[in-house]
């Protein structure tokens, strides 16, 4: 996706010291909304409206996410 699109081969070392440091602030960002949000679903009681745990809810909406990852964010 993006990443593939990024000319990076071209990028000093400083510059691309600073799309990793960006890059990590972006995760950071995702997760805390992922967490944001998962804790607003819980709040809700959506998802043992739905039938789920938690985890089991979080892997419904985000197929792609690592179980262990959706159990850390369902705690």
């Amino acid at each position: 996706m993006l990443a593939g699109e990024f000319p990076l081969a071209s990028l000093p070392e400083v510059a691309l010291g600073e799309v990793v440091g960006a890059a990590q602030a972006l995760v950071q960002a995702a997760q805390s909304l992922m967490t944001a949000a998962t804790h607003e679903a819980v709040s809700r009681g959506l998802p043992g409206q739905s039938g789920h745990k938690v985890a089991d809810w979080i892997t419904t909406w985000a197929p792609r996410i690592d179980r262990s990852e959706a159990l850390a964010t369902a705690r």
